[in-house]
């Protein structure tokens, strides 16, 4: 085996469900998936169609989200799909009216769309509408689509985040609207988390690491770093709905966690060179 595939598994230990898992756990199932069209969406909807779930899709590009709906006919799912742009609060509100007078409960919110940006601070003092842009992407319509459809949540049912494994790390410089946004919806849900569990709503919190997406193209600092495949981080997801856990978390993350405050100066290095 290549020393990167051995790196890779190591990194990331290789998670199957085997199906007849899956199709006990989410067939017939009503799931919200956002960030559908690309990425981890859309092979979480693949994923799920397997098992013969119900899927509302939620992304911007309404051509993609119509192929993808065209893929998963021949399957046992049944799919729905809804062009919304979630940096767009009117939009946002018209799919959760959308969503209510077509459903009567869902069994999962997964909240998948994101927004990365890395760019110097002294780069972007005339560009104050990517702050706002990825924290209404990452944070506030996330928050709008849990208030909206809150309602529909009965017991048992799940709201599952994709967050980043760096909202556990220090703050890194030219991060700073990424992990802003990213931690205000962690700490936002860890808030919420208490109530939602009085009524039965399970809260998970899915600290991925890097993920090969067209999210992180644009970045060349993590163009040959080891990364997970969408698949793989689908599985993930799709684990958290058989297991019902709070939360996934990289065991290396896991590890470093308690050397957090040791390990900043070095984070802040590596982040100030690649700037």
């Amino acid at each position: 085996m290549p020393t990167s595939r051995l790196l890779h598994n190591l990194l990331f230990p290789p998670r199957h469900l085997a199906i007849d898992v899956l199709v006990e756990a989410v067939q017939g199932k009503t799931i919200l998936i956002t960030g559908a069209s690309y990425g981890i969406g859309e092979a979480l909807a693949h994923r799920l169609a397997e098992a013969g779930t119900h899927l509302i899709l939620v992304a911007r590009t309404a051509e993609r989200l119509e192929a993808l709906a065209d893929d998963l006919a021949t399957t046992a799912a049944s799919v729905q799909w809804r062009s919304v742009d979630l940096r767009d609060e009117e939009e946002v509100a018209d799919l959760i009216t959308w969503v209510r007078a077509n459903y009567s409960q869902l069994d999962a919110l997964i909240l998948n769309a994101g927004k990365s940006i890395h760019r110097a601070f002294y780069d972007s003092l005339d560009r104050y509408h990517d702050v706002t842009r990825t924290i209404t992407t990452n944070y506030t319509s996330s928050v709008q689509l849990i208030m909206g459809l809150a309602s529909l949540l009965p017991h048992g049912s799940q709201i599952i985040a994709s967050n980043a494994a760096s909202t556990l790390m220090p703050p890194a410089p030219g991060w700073s609207a990424y992990q802003a946004s990213k931690s205000a919806l962690d700490s936002y849900l860890r808030a919420i988390r208490p109530e939602l569990r009085q009524r039965g709503v399970v809260v998970s919190l899915l600290y991925l690491p890097l993920v090969r997406t067209r999210m992180i193209a644009p970045t060349e600092m993590y163009r040959s770093a080891p990364a997970l495949t969408p698949e793989e981080a689908a599985e993930r997801i799709a684990c958290l709905l058989c297991s019902r856990r709070t939360s996934f978390i990289p065991w290396w993350v896991r590890l470093a966690r308690p050397f957090m405050s040791l390990l900043r100066p070095v984070f802040q290095s590596i982040a100030m060179r690649h700037l």
